[in-house]
């Protein structure tokens, strides 16, 4: 219960954060632009009007110079902007207007090394003469507001205005989100405290009143440590001889505490070296199982539902030197104490398995000898 509680409440100060930076915001102002429309012809003569573009310019071959290429280059993007090209050609739209593109940048480059400078200087002219005409069609005023943009920027205090704007928006934002930063930093002290009441007011205040440093400091230790705790559980796992099998709370404690120290892989696979667990898998089969692993158990509890009874295997990988136990166990739901192994045909219940297989079989099945392409028993613990 106290853990759902704690869940809801992060749940509800991630919600108010999206909403105060104005993430949902984001999707209300998204322009609802027409559909293209759907042609009686299905597209065929706005596909002729762009296949015979692409010709003309092909034929005109080093005379398509700057003018020609953007006055089609006009055309096209008007007819664009009226919604007047079919659905099913719209994707002829950029590929015609690359093809263009292909030509004109072909004599340009062609240009550059036969002309003479004064000769290439003009061509640029031409150039960029026709491009801002292009331009000023297709998006008329666009020349006067870069101007005025210009100038403005020019201006002094211009950027000292702006530097203060981005510090008064941070200002608001701060206040704006400080009573969520409280209500973040009392449950996690209540979490580790399992206790409401502040021993030290005063060192809680000074978190709150840096409370984005202090939150992206957890958050930065957090990422680290649970990143730690999933490499050395896929390093763990490659030296198993199934993939499967289970780590015992003993071994996973171990990892947690390591985890939680500034401690590089290589020294954790130092001490499995010296325990004599030699790498048996490659990294990425250990990755998918060791995911597929941590949402097993939801998916799973389901399955049970309809088997009456089921071969059970223990394999209890750590601490190493016990050995393997077989069972037959009736009625699962009578016993206490139930080492499980799931059947293949239980783990192709998890969605989108087979998928995950198939890609890790395919790009993993050469990298190490003794590759084993059936499924295995994934054994599992459960207590009643």
């Amino acid at each position: 219960m106290k853990k759902t509680v704690l869940m809801s409440i992060k749940v509800l100060l991630t919600t108010f954060l999206l909403y105060n930076i104005g993430f949902f915001s984001l999707f209300s102002n998204i322009e609802n632009n027409p559909s293209p429309p759907i042609k009686a012809d299905r597209g065929r003569a706005d596909h002729e009007y762009l296949s015979k573009k692409v010709v003309h310019a092909q034929e005109m071959g080093k005379t398509y110079g700057p003018e020609e290429y953007f006055a089609d280059l006009t055309e096209i993007r008007l007819k664009e902007k009226q919604n007047d090209f079919d659905r099913r050609t719209i994707i002829h739209v950029n590929s015609s207007i690359t093809q263009l593109l292909a030509v004109f940048d072909k004599n340009i480059k062609l240009a550059y090394h036969n002309l003479s400078k004064e000769n290439y200087a003009i061509l640029m002219s031409r150039l960029s003469t026709a491009r801002a005409a292009s331009k000023e069609i297709i998006d008329p005023g666009s020349t006067q507001r870069a101007l005025e943009a210009k100038m403005l920027c020019n201006n002094p205090g211009y950027w000292s205005g702006i530097l203060l704007s981005i510090l008064g928006w941070l200002f608001s934002f701060y206040l704006k989100n400080l009573p969520l930063a409280l209500v973040l930093l009392w449950t996690w002290w209540y979490q580790e405290k399992e206790s409401l009441r502040i021993s030290n007011p005063l060192s809680f205040l000074i978190c709150l009143t840096i409370y984005p440093l202090v939150i992206g400091r957890v958050w930065i230790k957090t990422i680290r440590e649970d990143t730690r705790f999933l490499r050395m559980k896929i390093e763990f796992r490659r030296r198993q001889v199934s993939l499967f099998s289970i780590i015992s709370k003993d071994e996973l404690s171990e990892m947690r505490n390591l985890s939680k120290r500034s401690w590089e892989i290589r020294i954790y696979q130092q001490k499995l070296d010296i325990r004599e667990l030699v790498i048996r898998h490659a990294f990425l089969p250990a990755l998918a199982v060791t995911i597929i692993l941590m949402i097993m158990p939801s998916q799973i509890s389901y399955a049970h539902n309809n088997i009456n009874q089921i071969n059970l295997e223990n394999v209890i990988t750590a601490p190493p030197g016990l050995n393997y136990q077989y069972l037959q166990v009736d009625h699962l739901d009578n016993t206490t104490w139930s080492p499980q192994f799931i059947t293949e045909e239980l783990v192709m219940k998890i969605p989108y398995f087979s998928v995950i297989r198939k890609i890790v079989t395919t790009t993993t099945s050469k990298l190490l000898t003794g590759y084993k392409r059936k499924l295995e028993a994934i054994p599992i613990l459960t207590t009643n």
